[in-house]
């Protein structure tokens, strides 16, 4: 919106959006996205329903606290990594909590978002 009111911006698509949306309508609404010094355009298309897939079997998962994963092969997997990146993520977070200046809640704000 603008203080005269709303304003309509003519949409030039480039070749890549031209091909990928070639064979689908854009329905009514699309929203523009201010992030990161960048605009963003969000557009809602039709796309055909899929064909139906019949799976061929069945994989049971039990998340744990040790080990992030077990499947029902008995294959296990470690939170190691998982970890790992959770404690850097935390300790950059306390930093720049400590931190208090506006360039760190700026970070704090990007992280969050990465981190959602």
């Amino acid at each position: 919106m603008t203080l005269s009111g709303r304003i309509r911006v003519p949409v030039i698509w480039g070749e890549y959006q031209k091909r990928v949306l070639e064979d689908r309508p854009v329905r009514g609404q699309a929203d523009l996205i201010w992030r990161d010094g960048k605009f963003y355009l969000a557009v809602i298309v039709g796309v055909p329903d899929g064909s139906p897939y019949e799976p061929q079997g069945a994989l049971g998962v039990d998340l744990g606290v040790v080990n992030i994963a077990t499947d029902s092969d008995g294959t296990t997997y470690s939170s190691e990594p998982v970890d790992k990146v959770r404690g850097k993520a935390d300790r950059l977070k306390g930093r720049l909590q400590r931190a208090g200046t506006r360039s760190a809640r700026r970070h704090l704000q990007r992280a969050a978002r990465r981190e959602a």
